[in-house]
Formats: C-alpha cells, sequence, structure tokens
C-alpha cells in the first residue's frame, strides 16, 4: 500500500497472466471510503491491509464506478467484515448486485450527482458503458 497524499491510500495488485495492474483506493475520513474492492484474490490481500490501516474504525462507504470483477468482484468479502457499509454505485450496477443478493445498503447516484460525507466530496460523471462490450 502506498499513501498517495495525506489520508489516501492506493493499493495495487498485478492480475496474472494478462499482467493487468488493478488499484483500490482508502480515503480515511472521518467516514471512510473504499474506491473499488478489486476482484476477489485482490479483496483477499488488501483486506488485512485495511483492517491495518482502520484498525477498530470500520468502512462507511464503498464506492464502485461500474460493475466488472475488477471494481466490484470482491464486494462480498468486503462487506464480511463491514457488514454496515454502503454500496455506493449507478442504477445499473445496483440492478446487477441485486443478482448477487446485495440489496442492503445501496446507494444510487446519477451522473453529475453529488456524494458527500462528513469530511470529503465526490461528483459523479456519466460513463459512456455500464459493462464493457
Amino acid at each position: 500500500m502506498t499513501e498517495i497524499i495525506k489520508d489516501l491510500y492506493q493499493f495495487t495488485e498485478v492480475m496474472e497472466p494478462i499482467k493487468l495492474s488493478m488499484h483500490q483506493y482508502l480515503l480515511m475520513t472521518n467516514e471512510p471510503v473504499l474506491i473499488q474492492t478489486g476482484a476477489v484474490s485482490q479483496a483477499q490481500t488488501t483486506i488485512p491491509k485495511l483492517q491495518e490501516l482502520l484498525g477498530e474504525r470500520k468502512i462507511k462507504y464503498i464506492l464502485i464506478s461500474h460493475f466488472e470483477s475488477d471494481e466490484c468482484g470482491g464486494l462480498a468479502l468486503v462487506l464480511k467484515e463491514h457488514p454496515e457499509a454502503v454500496a455506493v454505485c449507478s442504477e445499473t450496477t445496483a440492478r446487477q448486485l441485486m443478482g448477487f443478493g446485495i440489496t442492503n445498503n445501496v446507494l444510487i447516484k446519477k451522473p453529475n450527482e453529488i456524494f458527500a460525507g462528513d469530511d470529503f466530496e465526490f461528483q459523479t460523471i456519466s460513463y459512456p458503458s455500464e459493462m464493457h462490450m
């Protein structure tokens, strides 16, 4: 893990054999925000590192940019450790999560909406394709 700037940590794993780098981020605000979970293998590696940083704190929000395994494949694993975390995603991604039984604690955001907590603010953007073809 690397602290990019104060309170923003990057976790990087390389998916073999295609040599694809995947990144997850933890914003250590009053309400910790995980940005992407990575695939299952990344989540398995990242969860202990998250716990090291968080200590007794829990993740409040998990931002999911779109529904693919490298963005949210490890969501179920992260939710086992942080069951009260709220998944923040698009309507299309929320529908996909329903198929995996994830229906509680989902916050849907539309393009150009603001998502803010006690000490952070994100603006969502329009994405040309929810899932790549």
